[in-house]
């Protein structure tokens, strides 16, 4: 049986606030938030489809690219889907938000697409 498959590509506006941290590898983690709108086809009726994710760029590479991004200006990521996990010693983990894993980061020119 093949790995069960998760990959996703989201494009949308880079939000103000990205935060970069060392992990306990000493790896840099920079998360920000991407916000992303657009129109869909859903059941035959149009929809517009909107959200807002935590990206979460890992290692020297993607967090140099994450913190060269502006604030405002559109971005398309392409990772894996995850969900936040807090555990205690002794204690079931707890789920928290989705997040987006990037594996690649692409600044795109202009403002992100607005659905009509």
């Amino acid at each position: 049986m093949s790995e069960p498959e998760n990959r996703i590509c989201l494009e949308g506006t880079v939000l103000p606030g990205a935060e970069t941290r060392w992990t306990p590898a000493g790896l840099p983690l920079t998360r920000f938030e991407l916000e992303h709108s657009s129109r869909v086809v859903i059941a035959e009726m149009k929809r517009v489809v909107q959200c807002r994710i935590t990206v979460v760029a890992l290692g020297e590479a993607l967090s140099g690219q994450a913190k060269g991004l502006a604030a405002g200006g559109a971005c398309r990521v392409e990772g894996v889907l995850g969900q936040r996990v807090r555990r205690w010693r002794g204690e079931e983990p707890m789920y928290g938000r989705f997040e987006l894993h990037a594996t690649t980061l692409s600044p795109l020119n202009g403002p992100p697409n607005e659905p009509e």
